[in-house]
């Protein structure tokens, strides 16, 4: 859905004359009835911080489809790229132990002229937070 297929409104109380042919409201449902899990990936506008934090497509969805909706990517995070990271971790933490040796991981980020999102390196602090806290 979206920018090549068929466009959705996602705002609430919006007058229907653009180009979305459809509110969230009432094709989620249509969507939670065809499926038992809905798998979205989302982009953020990188053009006003807030409204991409918002999270709006994710939330609409979740409000009005009935059914379980996964993140596949979103304006802020990219959950099951850090889930994968964190496999390769565990993977080389194992191996380092073997070898009676320690691994280091670094998250590094540098500023661009032109706005980037954010959601590998925000899912990645999060996970290896987590991560940590556990194994600590």
């Amino acid at each position: 859905m979206g920018q090549e297929g068929w466009a959705m409104e996602f705002e609430e109380g919006v007058v229907m004359n653009g180009s979305s042919v459809e509110h969230v409201k009432d094709a989620a449902p249509i969507l939670g009835k065809y499926f038992d899990i809905l798998a979205v990936r989302t982009f953020p506008s990188l053009k006003n911080r807030d409204e991409d934090y918002r999270e709006l497509f994710i939330e609409q969805l979740l409000k009005y489809s009935g059914i379980p909706v996964i993140s596949l990517e979103s304006a802020t995070l990219h959950p099951l790229q850090s889930l994968a990271d964190l496999v390769t971790i565990e993977e080389h933490e194992s191996k380092a132990k073997n070898q009676k040796s320690k691994i280091k991981i670094v998250l590094t980020w540098a500023p661009h002229v032109k706005p980037l999102p954010q959601c590998v390196p925000n899912s990645f602090a999060e996970w290896i937070n987590a991560w940590i806290e556990r194994n600590l």
